[in-house]
């Protein structure tokens, strides 16, 4: 019993962190309505931020006052969600099935008995609660992917400064 509880806990972790290791990348609205895709925020320098194209590497730096949007793409995490809540599902499922075969063995049943609900009951089990993993998977998923919009448009120099330090992680914009 130890081994399977330190099996679903390995699982569980290996699941949380391809959930975590989804890699972002930004779109920026320009105040002329150039929209600016598919880039990394790099660092702040002055009144500029620089940038980089994700598909080329290349460089760009863009004044701040120039941006009225940013707004962080977070890809889908729908499908991967449903893999992971169907194998944790259809797990857990197998595991009640064959506890549930460990309780019945003190019963009085026949080894071809005991032989089947070692097979069916996992299964009936494991697709059952794969099922439910898979929806839950799909609803988490569906919530878990929803872009983070930054509106500049509104704010003034220092104001769009901060917000894009603190986006980069920095404690206060270098001037």
């Amino acid at each position: 019993m130890k081994t399977k509880a330190l099996f679903t806990a390995i699982i569980i972790f290996f699941a949380q962190s391809l959930l975590l290791s989804q890699e972002n990348s930004w779109q920026l609205t320009l105040a002329n309505g150039d929209k600016i895709s598919m880039v990394s925020l790099k660092k702040l320098e002055g009144d500029s931020i620089a940038i980089t194209f994700s598909n080329t590497k290349l460089t760009k730096w863009v004044p701040v006052d120039s941006i009225v949007e940013l707004r962080k793409i977070k890809k889908s995490m729908v499908w991967k969600s449903i893999a992971i809540g169907t194998l944790a599902g259809t797990w857990v499922g197998i595991l009640i099935g064959l506890s549930r075969c460990e309780k019945a063995s003190d019963s009085p049943i026949d080894e071809i008995g005991m032989e089947l609900c070692y097979v069916l009951s996992p299964i009936g089990h494991g697709i059952t609660l794969g099922l439910a993993g898979s929806l839950v998977g799909g609803i988490v998923g569906a919530f878990l992917g929803a872009d983070e919009i930054y509106k500049l448009s509104q704010l003034g120099h220092e104001q769009k400064l901060n917000t894009i330090s603190e986006l980069l992680g920095d404690q206060s914009p270098t001037n």
